[in-house]
């Protein structure tokens, strides 16, 4: 995948789709308010509902998701943002 030219390859999906999230800048997607698997995709309080989720500083990212859905959520993220991004499923 590619956000804005960068290239991000990671063994994992949820890898690649944390350090996405990071190069698109936490705090800006915590403020569009966006969830994953019916709980918030990033908070400041840790998740008790589900857990897969990493915790980066003192955020939380929900990670309880289908490669799919994490696709679809960066793509709508990369709109909302006004980013230009490349989201393939290997």
């Amino acid at each position: 995948m590619a956000i804005d030219g960068k290239q991000i390859e990671c063994i994992t999906a949820v890898n690649t789709f944390v350090e996405a999230l990071e190069i698109m800048g936490l705090d800006r997607v915590l403020t569009l308010g966006k969830k994953l698997s019916g709980i918030p995709l990033i908070s400041k309080v840790r998740p008790t509902k589900y857990q897969t989720f990493k915790q980066l500083g003192s955020l939380y990212i929900c990670t309880h998701s289908s490669t799919k859905d994490m696709k679809r959520l960066l793509d709508e993220l990369g709109v909302a943002l006004n980013l230009s991004i490349q989201v393939k499923i290997l």
